[in-house]
Parts: C-alpha cells; structure tokens; sequence
C-alpha cells in the first residue's frame, strides 16, 4: 500500500512539473519547471543505467567497486524500491502531462522502463542471492558437478506414504549422443548456448515481455538452468526458484565444459514414462521409441526426441503421433533457420520417416542398494532433515554397470548348489563409494540384502589381515614360502603366525582398521569363524591394502529445497605401509595365478583372496582389479551346507561378473 500512495504522489508531482514547463508563463516559473522535469526523468535513467552496469559486471563475474555495491546495498533495501518506484512515477506522469496526448514515444519509454525496471530488481535479487550461497555447502563448484552429474535417488508419494525410487540411466559422454540430437537441443531449447554464460539475458527479457504481451509465456531458461532444476531445485514455478536458477547457472559454467553440461542435461532430462518406470536420458529414450542407439539416431528421430523436452507426455510419438510430428516440424525447421540443416534436408527427414521397433528399457534392480541407501542415512543421521518431496540424493551407483551385472546373473548357471543358493555382491569405487550391489540372486523371494545385511564366517579371507600384520610389523619377512603358504590357504601356517602375533593383539589392530562385529580372540580367528557383512569385510580389505578405511556409502550429495549437502567420507590411518600393501598384493595375484582362485586369472592383472567356512556353508572371494575392489559370497540362506561349496566356486561366480 506504502508503494502505491508513493507513486500516486510522484506521478501528481512529475505531472505538475509537466505542466508547469509546458503551460506556465515565461520566467522563474516556467524554468523551475523545465528543471525538475529533466531532473525527474534524468534521474531515474541515471540510476538505472549505474544499476544495469553493476549487474553486468555481476554477470560476468568481475569485481565492482564500492560505488555499485553501495547502489545494490541501498535499491535491494525496501527505502531504495521505494525511492525507484518514486521516481518512476514522477517520470511517468511528467511525460503523459507533457506528451499528451500518448505518443509512441511516450508508450515505448514506459515499456523499456518497466522491462528495465524488472531486469535490475532481478539483478538485485540475483546479487543478494549469490552474497548468500557461498556459506551454504550448495555453492562449491564440486558438489554442483556431481549432483547434476550423478544418478539419484529422489522421494515420490505413493499410498503408502514418500518412497524411494532410483532416477537413474546410462550415463554418456558427449560424443557417444547423435551429431543430430546435439544440435536439435540445442536448436529448439538454448540457440545461444554456446554464447552465454549460464542465463541468458536476451531470452530472461524476451520470456518476461511474452508474460504481458503474449497468450503463452516463453520459458527462458537455458540447458544449463534447466538441467539445475531436473537435479538441483524444486520444480515450483516461482520468482525465487528462478533466481536461484540465474545464480546457481553462473557457478556451474565455471565448473563445467558446454560440452560437459549439455552431456549431462541429455542424461538426467525425463522423456516420460513406460509401464510405471521413467524413462532418463536420451539413450533410454532411443532405446524405447525407435529401438537404437542414442549415437545412431538419424535426423527426424533426433528433432522428435528434442521436441519432447517441452512436455514429454504431450509430446510422445507413441500416445499421439500426429501431434509429436508437428512439434518434430518445428524443431527442424528452427535447425534450417539456424543453418545447422539445410531446408532440403529438414523436407527429406520428414519424408523419410518411418517406424522403427522399440527395445525394453536398461532396467538395473536398484532395490537393494536403495533400501541399504536409506537405511544408512537414518541410521548415521546423514541427512539435515527428514525426506520429503524436495529431497534428492545423487549416489555412487553406476547404472550401466549395475544392469551389466544383473543381466549375467539372470543368465548364469551356478557351478554348485540347488534353486536356493543366494549370493551376495559388492562393488567399490577407488573412494569407497558402493558402484554395484546384489542383495540376492532371486529377487521374487523376499530375503535381507546379503551384501548389506547378513553377517557369515568370514572364513580363509581373514587371513589377508593377518599376513599383512605380520609384515608389518615385521613377524616375518617376505618370502618364496610364504606366498606358497598364502597361495595355498594352508590353514597351520595361519596359525602359526597368530599364535606369533597373538589374538588379542590381533584384535585390537582389526578395530583400529574399521571392523565393527565382534572378533574372538582366540586362535579360531585365524580360520575365519568370525562373522562380517559383505560391506565391512570389503571396505577393511580396501582400507588395508588401499590406504585407510573409509566406510562404504552411496551418496555423494543430497539435495533438499534446493540446498546441497556434501556428506565428508573420510579415511582412516594407514595402518601397513606401501610396501607391505605391494607384497600383499603380489601373493594375491599368486592366488589367482597358482592358488586357490584360479578362475579368476581370466581377469586382466586380477588379485584376490578365497575363503570356505566350516562344513562347505559359505563361500567367499574378495578380488582386486587395476578398476576397483569387489567381492562375492554364496550360500543357501538358512546356513546349512552346500555340497561342493569352496572359495574357488566363488572366485568363478565373480570372474563371470567381471567380465
């Protein structure tokens, strides 16, 4: 209300101004007139050029001085508004008194005033916005990059209340997308994304006039805002969504190539959904609507997968062909416009069109990891607050690598056991980070995650732990007979070397190297007869023989309302040197090469160690490759024996994984 009657005030004053300049008779009068006319229509100029000139040096991150900080400080501040919109309506009324009745110079100066008026109050906002992001974890440029680049996991409503679900596909480099699919993005969604540098002044200008003056609005966000309102920000159509949107742009630029964004935004864009499963990425869409490769779409099938971005539902070639053809004409004939194709070539894509058959979905059972996922971040109180709609967790998880790994068990003959042999398998990347997890091997029975969950003897693979102790410490010392020993598994020689080290001492080395379960201390410990879940004993074999133990996690960050948190994941101390980790991982690969994992010398540069428990109820092998560490574990899920079960029928499991 203070706003209104401040301009109701001004524009009576500018127009009296007015009519004094215009009508008074000649003297004092009419000069005093004359002079605060140009002064109410100077000034507003004024500042709003000073203010336009600050906000582009914002825009491209240069420095400004006190001057245009001031200038921000005092127009962001309700008394600066008030004084803008002041001046604003002193200008207005001077000139409708003084140009009356309205010429088109009259109506034009209004337009650029608003629009200009708009721009820096958005600038103003968009200045306060970035002064408040640098202390929140959501403006590194690290964190920015591996949400938007990462898969994720967000929370949807269902009946039962907010779920999980795995928002995931293959991810792609650039070049592994269509030339054609490249260039209708681009074409039909960002023209100038390659000139601008996040948001795009030109489009934010041309989308806030069609708001007035156009029965539809036209979006103006860039690739780069829309792939940050896909990963990053809620999709709540509102001015502070968008201003964060302008300001979170400009950080990621720095931390991204053009070719890096617009890979990631053809990775993470939803293109809809089929049989309840959404379908993200463009390589998820090709497969789906034309049956092929991202990398071999031809140019109609490109400009029908761009022209679904707009609204993917509306747009779908399957549900409403007629309607996804005309909107492809569109795309194609802005790519003739641009002289990214010629006329003629948009005429032959369209008549050369045709069906094509439809491939099912990369589809990867993400289930267990989501389930392990969840259960973490309660447990160890990792997120700032409870999910909800807003929340969006990217995770370590490789989708493609995780379909790869289903698809073989779906196909693999088992070398030993009946119907009920379960497995449990696990996957790390060099930073602890969980890359592929099997909970089970037959998912129509519901069971506990045996990666995650169940804790079995961990049987000859604690012996790793009691070599490289003893190296370290300098029990023994490296030799020709020792790697026989390990090689082989010999269960005397084990002992012998705790009986040396003791078991108590033994102990208290595997706390310190991040083991959790309860460890006996008493000779049994060198056989294994302890209890681990697959993820300790795999992170305490990588922290081991990699240099610190670093719990295994699936998240890299989480999103909520549109602020980034990036969880630290930090390593423990290196207990044995890198030396000792070289001997350790020289009689590993003996293991493979002679020893009891002999199948697992398929494997390129393959290292690894085997383990059966008592009475053939459990098998294990924790292999390493050049890539990562992983591991696998059989048995029947009521711990009953398995004829036939050792650790080499498992290290055969695992080579056919890691194929």
């Amino acid at each position: 209300m203070t706003h209104v009657v401040v301009f109701a005030v001004c524009l009576v004053i500018g127009g009296a101004a007015a009519a004094l300049a215009r009508s008074a008779p000649r003297g004092w009068l009419r000069l005093l007139g004359w002079l605060a006319l140009i002064a109410i229509i100077v000034a507003p100029v004024a500042l709003l050029a000073c203010y336009i000139a600050a906000g582009l040096l914002l825009y491209h991150e240069r420095a400004y001085g006190p001057f245009f900080r001031d200038l921000f400080g005092i127009m962001s501040s309700p008394a600066g508004l008030t004084m803008l919109i002041g001046f604003g309506g002193a200008a207005a009324g001077g000139l409708a008194v003084f140009r009356r009745p309205w010429s088109r110079f009259v109506k034009r100066f209004v337009f650029v005033s608003a629009g200009a008026f708009l721009a820096i109050l958005g600038s103003a906002a968009i200045s306060a916005r970035g002064s408040t992001l640098p202390a929140s974890p959501s403006t590194t440029a690290e964190s920015l990059r591996a949400t938007v680049e990462s898969n994720q996991v967000i929370f949807v409503s269902t009946r039962n209340g907010l779920e999980p679900v795995c928002w995931c596909g293959p991810k792609l480099a650039l070049h592994e997308f269509s030339s054609h699919l490249r260039d209708a993005v681009i074409a039909i969604e960002d023209r100038r994304f390659h000139d601008h540098r996040g948001a795009d002044p030109r489009a934010l200008l041309r989308a806030a006039a069609s708001m007035f003056l156009l029965p539809r609005a036209e979006g103006g966000s860039t690739i780069t805002m829309q792939l940050l309102k896909n990963t990053v920000l809620t999709s709540r159509r509102n001015l502070s969504r968008k201003v964060d949107e302008i300001a979170l742009s400009l950080r990621l630029e720095q931390a991204m190539t053009k070719n890096e964004i617009l890979a990631a935004y053809l990775n993470q864009v939803s293109f809809g959904s089929t049989e309840g499963f959404p379908i993200i990425g463009a390589e998820q869409a090709a497969r789906h609507f034309f049956g092929r490769r991202a990398r071999d779409l031809n140019l109609f099938e490109a400009a029908t997968l761009a022209g679904m971005l707009r609204a993917p539902a509306q747009f779908d070639p399957i549900r409403h062909p007629e309607r996804s053809l005309q909107r492809s004409s569109t795309v194609l004939a802005a790519m003739a416009a641009q002289g990214k194709i010629t006329k003629q070539q948009a005429v032959s894509a369209l008549r050369a069109r045709r069906a094509r058959g439809r491939e099912e979905l990369v589809r990867a059972y993400t289930k267990p990891f989501v389930d392990w996922l969840v259960a973490d971040l309660i447990r160890n109180k990792l997120l700032p607050a409870a999910p909800d709609a807003t929340t969006r967790i990217a995770i370590t998880l490789d989708f493609t690598a995780q379909a790869q790994t289903d698809a073989r068990i779906a196909r693999m003959t088992l070398p030993v056991g009946g119907p009920e042999l379960e497995m449990g398998y696990l996957r790390l990347g060099s930073d602890g980070g969980v890359s592929v997890m099997v909970g089970q091997r037959d998912r129509s029975r519901a069971r506990m995650s045996f990666a995650a969950q169940a804790s079995r003897p961990v049987a000859s693979t604690f012996k790793v732990f009691i070599y490289a102790y003893a190296l370290q410490q300098r029990i023994v010392s490296p030799s020709a007979q020792l790697t026989r020993d390990f090689a082989r598994s010999d269960n005397g020689a084990a002992q012998a070397l705790l009986q040396r080290i003791g078991p108590a001492e033994m102990v208290k080395f595997m706390t310190k190297a991040g083991v959790r379960s309860k460890l006996r201390p008493d000779p049994s410990l060198a056989l294994g007869s302890s209890e681990m879940p697959l993820t300790e004993l795999l992170a305490v074999y990588r922290g081991i023989l990699q240099g610190g133990y670093v719990e295994p996690f699936g998240m890299k960050t989480v999103v909520q309302a549109g602020t980034i948190w990036e969880p630290l994941h930090p390593a423990g101390p290196r207990l044995v040197s890198e030396q000792v980790n070289a001997t350790m991982r020289m009689m590993m690969r003996q293991t493979v090469l002679s020893g009891t994992a002999k199948p697992a010398s398929r494997i390129p540069n393959a290292a690894g160690k085997t383990g059966t428990s008592q009475d053939e109820r459990d098998g294990w092998f924790i292999g390493m490759t050049d890539r990562h560490v992983s591991g696998i574990w059989l048995g029947n899920p009521d711990n009953s024996p398995v004829p036939g079960l050792t650790g080499m029928q498992a290290s055969f499991v695992w080579t056919q994984l890691e194929q």
